[in-house]
């Protein structure tokens, strides 16, 4: 029907239908896509089956040229296409990528959640080997090197809880040390230094003790430190 009709946009729509959403033919479509007249290739529908099959068939440049001439659902249909095979490829971010921008064509399009849902999947597969390490640097104690490898895996995958639960331990930790020499100094002031120096070593290991995780003893050094101030 498509030799008899001359390459009629009607018969070179049916035919491309049939070969990219029925037979999976997509080399078959580009190569057909190229022999088309200027005016079949001027439908939308066509541009449709053509970036389709290119992305369907790995040719992703050429499934942005046809894509230009798409917008809406029919844009977001080729963005899941390409997404799909950059994911099956093991391109993570440039899948993800594509399907923001799916999104952003058609927020609605039914292709979005589920290839949503698949890349969520393989970021957390790919993200939890790190986790394990973490955790176990965490158990043993190791914050040090938990934050290290914490800092790298955050870096790509903010949504990580276990690289932002290492990141705030390390941090409470680094703050904890920080209160425990401000009032050790605030203490060695009391022996030989002015009034002065001493209060505001006071109010430095105060402000520390503070931001630290709460620590009854520092708190009870603090008063002491407070109360001999008081006293002169």
């Amino acid at each position: 029907a498509f030799e008899h009709s001359g390459g009629a946009p009607t018969a070179a729509r049916a035919l491309l239908v049939l070969l990219v959403d029925h037979l999976a033919a997509n080399h078959e479509a580009l190569e057909l896509g190229d022999r088309l007249s200027r005016e079949a290739q001027a439908s939308p529908e066509v541009q449709l089956a053509l970036a389709l099959a290119a992305a369907r068939s790995g040719a992703q440049q050429r499934a942005r040229g046809h894509l230009a001439h798409l917008d809406g659902a029919a844009a977001a249909e080729v963005l899941v296409a390409l997404a799909e095979a950059a994911l099956a490829a093991g391109e993570l971010d440039d899948a993800i990528r594509l399907c923001d921008e799916a999104r952003s064509h058609d927020p609605s399009h039914s292709g979005v959640p589920p290839l949503a849902s698949r890349l969520a999947r393989s970021r957390e597969e790919m993200r939890r080997p790190l986790e394990v390490a973490i955790g176990q640097l965490l158990e043993e104690g190791k914050l040090e090197e938990a934050a290290r490898l914490a800092a790298q895996l955050l870096a790509r995958f903010p949504e990580s809880a276990v690289a932002r639960r290492a990141a705030r331990a390390a941090l409470e930790q680094q703050r904890a040390v920080e209160a425990e020499r401000l009032v050790k100094d605030a203490e060695d002031a009391l022996e030989n230094a002015a009034l002065d120096a001493i209060r505001a070593a006071f109010q430095a290991a105060r402000i520390a003790a503070s931001a630290a995780p709460q620590n009854q003893a520092l708190i009870l050094r603090l008063s002491a430190i407070e109360s001999e101030i008081t006293a002169r």
